[in-house]
């Protein structure tokens, strides 16, 4: 059975044929729990017909790939953005 280290690279290595990705960037503000990797992700995702830049971090904890990673925007996207739950 793999480890979480190779599944990760192996993870990683398809990913970064598609997307900007960064593991493990040095992050300010970022909650400190305790995590086995993150990954900072550029890409882009289509607002009112236009292509827009956004920053994702993915967050993988230590039962991943048992567990779903946690999916973040960046605080800057968020702020320009402003995506509000769907749910009521």
């Amino acid at each position: 059975m793999p480890t979480l280290i190779e599944i990760l690279d192996e993870v990683y290595t398809k990913l970064s044929l598609y997307e900007t990705v960064d593991r493990n960037p040095i992050i300010k503000d970022f909650p400190k729990k305790e995590y086995s990797e993150v990954w900072r992700i550029e890409t882009e995702v289509e607002v009112n017909s236009f292509q827009k830049g956004i920053r994702l971090f993915v967050v993988f904890d230590g039962h991943f790939p048992l567990s779903i990673p946690r999916i973040y925007l960046s605080q800057e996207n968020y702020e320009e953005i402003k995506i509000y739950p769907t749910y009521r």
